[in-house]
């Protein structure tokens, strides 16, 4: 597991609705999980438009 990785499921485990995933669980939501820096500024998601994604920040 890369540092990233390890990262990524210790920011999981911190959100209390995940928190009590079990371990495989956790690991397969991180493996879906992919890092973006979104500018200041910029809209992350739009009024009434359909999407397929979570977005946790």
């Amino acid at each position: 597991m890369t540092s990233d990785a390890a990262a990524v499921l210790s920011e999981l485990k911190a959100v209390p609705t995940l928190a009590e995933l079990s371990a495989t669980s956790l690991q397969w939501l991180g493996s879906q999980v992919k890092l973006r820096d979104i500018p200041a500024g910029q809209a992350l998601l739009m009024q009434d438009a359909w999407g397929s994604v979570v977005y946790l920040i």
